[in-house]
């Protein structure tokens, strides 16, 4: 009788072996499909990054404006440009949204 409980055991044992074998090579499988598309978009977005790189150099934009927006093109000057910070965003916006409101009512 104890043998036939040992036999029932190994036999049991061996069945589950296999089925957690199975399911490890499942996850597997999934592991490295899902590690090619990470390399896949890492290479992308190393890409992307060099490519941003490249157009927004000042030699390039210089080339490209020369290229593309002809010789009536002027740069601003310093005195043309507002320096904001995201303290007067948010207040623009929310001077916007009072307005907007009281405009309504």
């Amino acid at each position: 009788m104890n043998k036939f409980y040992l036999f029932i055991i190994l036999i049991c044992g061996l069945f589950f072996t296999s089925l957690i074998k199975n399911k490890t090579r499942e996850v597997e499988k999934k592991i490295r499909i899902i590690d090619r598309e990470i390399n896949y978009l890492d290479l992308k977005l190393s890409e992307a990054s060099i490519e941003f790189e490249y157009l927004s150099s000042p030699e390039q934009i210089v080339n490209m404006t020369q290229d593309y927006l002809g010789d009536n093109f002027s740069f601003y000057k310093n005195d043309q440009i507002n320096i904001l910070n995201s303290k007067d965003l948010f207040e623009d916006r929310e001077f916007n949204k009072i307005t907007k409101n009281i405009e309504k009512n």
